[in-house]
């Protein structure tokens, strides 16, 4: 699978951090860090930062923690 260019250009070649949440296990998880590996191979500036959370209830509880500003 051949990723598309990122749009998204970090400001004066500053590095950009993406915080990532998910809760994918097993191949799903190796899937997504070779992914990350792949994007940010592609795009220096960017940083993907993942936080693997367990369950899909942990995630939408951070969720919405960061919604409400919390997260």
């Amino acid at each position: 699978v051949k990723l598309p260019p990122c749009p998204v250009k970090a400001a004066d070649g500053k590095t950009v951090t993406v915080k990532l949440w998910h809760s994918l296990q097993r191949a799903n998880e190796d899937g997504i860090k070779e992914l990350v590996k792949r994007f940010e191979a592609a795009n220096p500036n960017i940083t993907i930062e993942l936080t693997a959370l367990g369950t899909y209830d942990a995630l939408l509880t951070k969720w919405r923690s960061g919604l409400e500003g919390n997260g």
